[in-house]
């Protein structure tokens, strides 16, 4: 259904949305109209008042993206009291793009905590990109820094590159201290296309 790019594909999925019983199918629906950029603003926000934390937390992320995300504030602050570490982490970071800065401590309890899975920290690392969160830059650092798997790791730096100013410094810095080759490649490919990125 996501594949017609036509209004009656698109009222597919919202109706799909309306009335499948499993979440998930619902989500994909969303995800997909979202990425099209077919679903506005008044429609979102009716997905916001499901009790469906998995729509809502698209939808909401939707609205923040917009430049909405007044609008979405409440919701978000409900979902950052999530009982599931993915869903809540993406509220806080949400949040934090909107000024909520308090959110950037309990972010640093997040990393710190020796119970978080990685699906939770490249959740940081991705919204830093994807959304452009500059206040992050710190809590990557750390990530970077840290005893994560090497994949999450390198996720980190690329936010960085990206983000800071100060990233492909700290990139070449983990180049130099690096005796691993797989990485040392990786980080090389990581500067190059962050050296274009900043030139474009």
């Amino acid at each position: 259904l996501g594949q017609f790019n036509d209004p009656r594909g698109h009222e597919a999925l919202i109706d799909r949305i309306d009335s499948d019983p499993t979440s998930a199918i619902r989500q994909q629906a969303l995800g997909q109209l979202v990425q099209a950029g077919k679903v506005d603003i008044q429609t979102l926000k009716r997905f916001l008042d499901t009790g469906d934390e998995g729509l809502q937390s698209i939808a909401a992320r939707a609205i923040v993206m917009a430049g909405e995300g007044q609008v979405a504030r409440p919701y978000l602050v409900k979902l950052a009291a999530s009982n599931d570490p993915a869903t809540a982490c993406l509220a806080r970071m949400n949040l934090l793009t909107i000024g909520q800065m308090d959110q950037l401590e309990l972010l640093k309890e997040i990393i710190e905590s020796p119970d978080v899975t990685t699906e939770v920290i490249e959740i940081i690392c991705l919204q830093a990109m994807e959304q452009k969160i500059r206040p992050v830059e710190g809590l990557l650092e750390r990530i970077a820094s840290s005893n994560y798997p090497m994949h999450v790791r390198l996720r980190a730096l690329k936010a960085l590159a990206e983000l800071s100013p100060d990233g492909s410094a700290i990139v070449e810095r983990t180049l130099r201290q690096s005796d691993n080759i797989v990485q040392r490649m990786l980080l090389l490919r990581m500067l190059v296309l962050s050296e274009h990125a900043h030139k474009s």
